[in-house]
């Protein structure tokens, strides 16, 4: 199974950081930047530098937040997702590397957005939290 890793970006005032794809297989929808865990990173490592790549942005102090693993069509996991948590002041941000865009947006803004894979319900869940 393949491992991935994000992170959630989320600012005192319910605003999340998202990207969008700007590459197959979700070109144009919106997630938590992120992206393939490299054979010798941790996925905390991997969010890390996935997060620096996509937007530019730094962090400090991450907590694993969830750990999904999305079907591949039949009953197998395709991927194991570690999805980190990241409070934060809300800073500036650049789309780079695979992002078409990069940009802080409302949680329940951001629901209305066009959203890859399990994003809708990492959402409400942080909605209901905050």
């Amino acid at each position: 199974m393949k491992r991935a890793a994000s992170v959630c970006c989320i600012t005192p005032d319910k605003e999340v950081l998202l990207v969008q794809r700007a590459s197959p297989p979700s070109q144009g929808l919106w997630a938590f930047p992120g992206g393939k865990v490299e054979p010798h990173e941790t996925p905390e490592a991997a969010a890390r530098r996935e997060l620096e790549e996509e937007t530019g942005l730094r962090i400090g102090r991450l907590t694993l937040w969830r750990i999904s693993r999305p079907l591949d069509g039949t009953d197998t996991p395709a991927y194991e997702i570690h999805v980190f948590l990241a409070p934060l002041a809300r800073a500036p941000v650049s789309a780079l590397s695979d992002a078409a865009d990069a940009r802080w947006v409302a949680l329940e803004q951001a629901l209305t957005l066009p959203l890859a894979g399990d994003m809708e319900p990492s959402l409400a869940d942080l909605l209901r939290a905050n």
